[in-house]
């Protein structure tokens, strides 16, 4: 497939509008981690969470350095707790998913840990399905530079240098051969670079 061309800068749906609504239902339906949710629902919802006004890349930089710590010493009912707050903010964040999948599974609640693990597993494929990261044409979109890692681990990939190009793709060096061999990878992340640009 190839590069999903996301702005940001795109005017927010109007609360009258009957997309809108829709969409903020959907939201809704993912903040609660509806099981009922299709892969088309779970594209639909990353594509477009661009234009929704909670999206506000970077500003998790604090909350998530808790989380790591609260992770390393082995809190995690404390790490939880961090990680439910991030998921308010963040809820298409892979790391934040994957974090409370982690955090739930080790206090024994399955039935949470399932739900971010179906949560996690969808925006995996969603991303995936936006290209194969072979070139700028099909770079995988991402939200969030911080899902960088986890991209790179779950295709097994390991990365020696990280440059940004042309404003817009985080471009990564690969370690060869590799299992998709890939010489290098391209992510799409014109949307959180350009989100301070913006907002300075």
């Amino acid at each position: 497939m190839g590069l999903l061309s996301l702005d940001i800068q795109r005017p927010a749906f109007s609360q009258s509008d009957d997309s809108s609504l829709k969409y903020h239902r959907l939201l809704d339906r993912a903040m609660a981690r509806d099981s009922s949710l299709t892969l088309a629902d779970y594209e639909n919802l990353y594509r477009n969470y661009v234009k929704h006004p909670g999206y506000k890349p970077g500003h998790q930089k604090a909350r998530l350095a808790e989380l790591d710590s609260a992770l390393t010493k082995r809190k995690f009912s404390e790490a939880a707790n961090i990680g439910e707050a991030l998921f308010k903010e963040a809820p298409f964040m892979l790391g934040v998913a994957l974090t409370m999948y982690t955090c739930y599974s080790e206090l024994g609640q399955y039935s949470k840990a399932r739900s971010y693990q179906r949560h996690f597993q969808n925006l995996l494929t969603v991303i995936c399905n936006t290209g194969d990261g072979s070139s700028a044409s099909e770079a995988l979109f991402l939200l969030y530079q911080e899902d960088e890692p986890y991209l790179l681990d779950y295709l097994s990939l390991s990365p020696k240098e990280r440059k940004v190009v042309d404003g817009r793709f985080a471009v990564y060096t690969l370690e060869s051969p590799n299992e998709r061999g890939l010489k290098k990878i391209f992510f799409d992340i014109e949307n959180p670079l350009s989100y301070y640009v913006v907002k300075e």
